[in-house]
């Protein structure tokens, strides 16, 4: 993930995210993702963004999806040295399918806490959960209800100002045709870099 700062009030956060399978014998999806971010207070954000996901195998090929999103952050005070940071988002998302006669709509909401664990603020603790819920019936496509969930518990490391390693666990409950569901176990590592223009 590349977070560009523009100005004071608006940066651009642009990612790759390749995903494999189960002991990395298969490349299993990738996701480029664009999303332009505007602070319009030290607590508030809106987020406009485009996302471009490829499966493979070709089960929905290529979906386009198109973002629109809200964000909250705070902090609780602990005690004198600990703070933990929370976000609040929530987004919609457009999503345009091959084989698909509509658009899928999807309601998405994550909660995030972050807690350093050292004075120098470099490690920290992250955990986050992320709901997923389809707004619309498709007909070869997803269906209306509680699409996926998402929880995550891991550590994030700030090498400098500009560049951190999250690294965790992920449990994502996914759930599928005629009332079943699947769980995956994953391993999610993500590199960040931070500049400003």
């Amino acid at each position: 993930m590349l977070k560009i700062k523009l100005n004071e009030k608006s940066q651009l956060n642009l990612g790759s995210s390749p995903r494999v399978n189960d002991n990395y014998r298969q490349f299993d999806q990738h996701l480029w993702i664009s999303d332009y971010i505007y602070h319009f207070s030290e607590h508030w954000s809106g987020l406009l963004g485009y996302r471009w996901l490829t499966t493979y195998p070709d089960d929905f090929g290529q979906q386009h999806w198109l973002d629109q999103g809200i964000i909250f952050n705070h902090k609780l005070r602990v005690n004198e040295s600990k703070v933990i940071s929370f976000k609040h988002r929530a987004m919609i998302e457009e999503r345009f399918m091959n084989n698909i006669d509509v658009y899928s709509t999807r309601f998405r909401y994550l909660l995030s806490a972050r807690m350093p664990l050292t004075k120098s603020q470099k490690l920290s603790l992250l955990s986050f959960n992320e709901l997923f819920i389809n707004l619309n019936e498709t007909e070869t496509g997803p269906e209306q209800g509680v699409d996926r969930n998402r929880f995550f518990f891991g550590l994030d490391y700030m090498f400098n100002k500009n560049m951190n390693l999250e690294a965790g666990y992920q449990l994502e409950t996914v759930n599928l045709l005629d009332n079943r569901y699947r769980l995956e176990h994953l391993l999610v590592t993500n590199l960040v870099f931070n500049i400003s223009l």
